[in-house]
């Protein structure tokens, strides 16, 4: 996405290639912006105080290269002044003729745009070199910058977005694409006793790795000193902790060399998207001490609220898969609700990142020209235009903004790679739901409403494909559930 901020696309060009793309594109994508509308878009909303975290990307580089691009239009437009200048002073003198007088100004202005497009082409140059993103702490102006506008990686916004077919909670950042929730709701109490007056036996399905055996006892070795029954109490943060190990220890017993994806688990601070500027630097520090689970952290029990976040980066990063979690406890009821988010590829409008020709080859000297004079035309058409350009993305609709979701796709037309969303949903969502019935189970507390609604997931809910609505099942993507 940084290439863009250097490109020198005009309007005509990009007018051209859209036209020529038409017959090629499969779906219609939301609008997007490139080239200087792109990188002051950036500066202007993405790289603000307090950003929404990126995920997938190197965000500060992308403001890096936009400020270096804003620089260089600041250049850009001096230097066409200075060319421009000589014809337009001998115009005014009246000094040769008005066919000589227009010939210089567009000959200058030409001059300038062509030995733009040379140093824009050089910077591209540098932005695929390792000494360029080397170089640039070296910058004091754009080290000074990117120190405040740092991604926050402990706070997420979140947003509802209401369709016909019912709402979604968005949480700004983990991925475009919300699939619906999954959640089971159980009363936390004691495994009921036998006919005998004995405590019953509930079998569990216990893990075997080593930070599940370290973090909770076996139930044979629990302690049942809370209850004849061996009920024993627990909090949220224990709950966190064990999910968390385990979605971060996937499979201890296979070999060394079995594949694993690559999951990301962390704890995170969730609060509405309209509060989300309008919290001081205190609220802030209290939201990372939220989101490691300090007691009493936060700006309020009622304004954020504690998740646990597990993703996946696949396919290049391509493909984000994102499960938002959360453990609510209170009246002894327990909730567990489990949201997906998937961030596909960027959006099919960016140019592709093929290599340049060599610079000063004949290739390279006459597409330069070429696009010199595209630029001579859309500067003397850009004012004359009826309507102005869009300042911002068509998925920018005010309030946190995540640069990767304004620029993904809303759809995953690849087969393999929608399957491999699916599998990472599936896999992050059954763990956490039988990680969470095996640490209630080593309390000894009743599982059979849990398995009950567990079942009806696996079956039937997300973790399967699709959503409960009575017996209809709607796949993610289809209409209305994508």
């Amino acid at each position: 996405m940084a290439v863009n901020a250097y490109s020198r696309k005009n309007g005509l060009q990009i007018r051209i290639e859209r036209w020529l793309k038409t017959g090629k594109k499969r779906k219609e994508e939301p609008g997007i912006l490139r080239g200087e509308a792109y990188a002051d878009w950036v500066l202007r909303r993405v790289a603000v105080e307090r950003p929404v975290p990126s995920f997938g990307f190197d965000q500060p580089l992308v403001v890096a290269h936009c400020l270096r691009a804003v620089r260089l239009r600041v250049w850009r437009r001096s230097f066409t002044a200075l060319l421009v200048a000589p014809g337009v002073v001998c115009g005014a003198e009246r000094a040769v003729s008005w066919p000589v007088t227009g010939g210089v100004v567009l000959g200058g202005a030409w001059l300038a745009f062509w030995i733009d497009r040379v140093r824009a082409q050089y910077a591209t140059y540098a932005l695929r070199s390792d000494a360029f993103s080397a170089g640039r702490s070296r910058e004091p102006a754009v080290a000074r910058r990117l120190r405040k506008v740092w991604p926050t990686p402990y706070a997420l916004p979140h947003e509802r977005r209401l369709r016909s077919t019912g709402a979604r909670d968005h949480f700004i950042g983990a991925g475009w694409t919300v699939w619906p929730e999954s959640s089971i709701g159980i009363d936390v109490e004691p495994v009921p006793p036998r006919p005998d007056g004995k405590a019953a036996e509930q079998e569990i399905g216990l893990e075997v790795g080593s930070r599940i055996r370290k973090n909770l006892p076996f139930p044979e070795t629990a302690d049942r000193a809370d209850s004849p029954s061996g009920f024993r109490q627990f909090t949220v943060p224990e709950l966190h902790d064990y999910v968390a190990d385990r979605l971060l220890d996937p499979a201890p017993m296979h070999a060394a060399d079995h594949p694993l994806a690559d999951v990301e688990v962390l704890g995170i601070a969730t609060l509405s998207a309209k509060r989300w500027q309008d919290l001081d630097d205190r609220d802030w520090l209290e939201l990372e001490g939220l989101a490691v689970g300090k007691p009493d952290a936060g700006p309020g029990e009622f304004v954020a609220r504690r998740y646990l976040w597990a993703r996946i980066l696949s396919w290049n990063g391509e493909l984000a898969v994102s499960l938002i979690v959360n453990f609510a406890y209170e009246s002894g009821f327990l909730r567990v609700t489990a949201r997906p988010h998937i961030t596909g590829p960027l959006n099919q409008d960016l140019d592709p990142a093929t290599d340049p020709p060599p610079p000063w080859s004949w290739r390279w000297l006459r597409t330069s020209w070429l696009n010199a004079l595209f630029d001579l035309v859309d500067a003397v058409a850009r004012p004359l235009a009826s309507n102005a350009a869009a300042r911002e993305p068509e998925r920018d609709g005010g309030g946190p903004v995540s640069l990767r979701e304004a620029y993904s796709t809303s759809y995953i037309d690849d087969m393999e790679m929608y399957e491999d969303a699916r599998r990472y949903v599936q896999m992050m969502q059954r763990r956490v739901f039988e990680t969470v019935e095996v640490f209630l189970g080593h309390r000894h507390i009743d599982l059979t409403a849990y398995r009950a609604q567990a079942t009806q997931i696996y079956n039937f809910g997300v973790i399967a494909g699709g959503d409960i609505s009575g017996n209809v099942t709607n796949q993610p993507g289809a209409g209305g559930s994508e």
